[in-house]
Parts: C-alpha cells; sequence; structure tokens
C-alpha cells in the first residue's frame, strides 16, 4: 500500500509538470530513499573506539537513522539518551521507556512497575499504562515474554482499545542490551537500536 502511494506520487509529479520547467534529478535521491530506505552505515571498531562515549544508533522504519549518546544512568538503572537535535530516548534493559523531543510520537510508560521492570524477563506477562503525549491519550498495554534462547527475549503486546498488535525483540550479551527492535507508538515506525557500550 506504502509503496502504491509513492508510485503514484510519483506519476502524478512526472505528468503534472512539463519536461522543459522541471527536473527530476534532485528527487531520485528522494525516491531511492522511499523505496528502498536510507544506507546503513556500517559501525566498526576503530569508530567505537574514536568515541568518548557510549551511543546507539537508532534505525526509524527505513527513513532515518539517528546517533544518540548516553547522558546519565539514573538510579533506577534508566539509561538516558540524547542527540544533537535535543531528542531523549531513556532505556531500562533495553527497552524504551520515554521517547522526548519529537515533533509526534512523544510517550512514556506511566506506571510501570520499576521495582519488577529490571526483572520483566522472568516474567510470563505485564500490565503497563503507556501516556501518550501528542495528544495526550493514556492506554493499558499487556505484554507477554518469550525467551528464546539466554540471550533473545520476544516482547509480544497487545494494546486492545487499539486493535494494535505487535512484537518487539531484545538481544543481550553480558546482561546488557546490544541489539532491539520496538515499535512503542503509532505515529511511529519500528525502531531498530544498536547498543555501543564504552
Amino acid at each position: 500500500m506504502i509503496y502504491t502511494n509513492k508510485i503514484i506520487l510519483f506519476f502524478m509529479l512526472l505528468f503534472l509538470s512539463g519536461c522543459n520547467v522541471f527536473t527530476f534529478a534532485p528527487l531520485f535521491p528522494v525516491f531511492k530513499n522511499a523505496i528502498l530506505g536510507v544506507e546503513d552505515p556500517e559501525i566498526t571498531d576503530e569508530y567505537i573506539a574514536s568515541r568518548e562515549y557510549s551511543f546507539i544508533k537508532v534505525k526509524i522504519g527505513r527513513s532515518s537513522i539517528a546517533f544518540f549518546v548516553l547522558l546519565k544512568i539514573d538510579e533506577e538503572n534508566n539509561f538516558h539518551w540524547i542527540n544533537a537535535d535535543q531528542e531523549k530516548i531513556i532505556t531500562n534493559h533495553g527497552k524504551i521507556i520515554e521517547i522526548s523531543g519529537l515533533s509526534q510520537g512523544n510517550f512514556r510508560y506511566s506506571s510501570l512497575d520499576k521495582g519488577a521492570f529490571p526483572d520483566w524477563h522472568d516474567q510470563a506477562s505485564l500490565i503497563y499504562l503507556a501516556e501518550f503525549l501528542d495528544p495526550r491519550a493514556f492506554f493499558n498495554f499487556e505484554s507477554s515474554i518469550t525467551q528464546d534462547s539466554n540471550s533473545t527475549l520476544f516482547e509480544n503486546v497487545n494494546v486492545k482499545s487499539l486493535r494494535w498488535n505487535f512484537t518487539n525483540r531484545y538481544d543481550y550479551e553480558g546482561g546488557l542490551a546490544y541489539y532491539s527492535e520496538q515499535r512503542v507508538h503509532p505515529h511511529l515506525p519500528k525502531l531498530t537500536i544498536s547498543y555501543y557500550y564504552k
């Protein structure tokens, strides 16, 4: 459906403008990124060594990639990440628990049992309240956890009031998350996060 809309848009632009009035050369990179996605930069050992702080690479659907550096780790073991645009992501054991500073898609889990959450993968199921901030709304997230291996967890989430079901993935090594794929807000595509610790 998305590709169909993009193809229709391309042909509308092609037929609505005259060939001598509009050149399509600047649009080819835009169409390439829309259809194929942005190029995912490789993170080498040299690049990691050159960084002063821990960081994450966040791939937002197929449309963009952002880098966030570790700002702090608070007393509840929440990792606070920030980027150059002052957008913030807070994670706990790799799970995104808050996003702020975006034009849309800001949210936080407002009633997540912080005492149980660090060991959330030991529980068969959780119910937590998500607060979407734009527009402001509250939704119950029902979550069941399955463990594929010693280092990979899957969180099957059901938001009944939105008729929204999805599965998040978390990979761990040495007790720290090193990779995750998460859906957190209906207005955001899947977020794929690679964690790099210093």
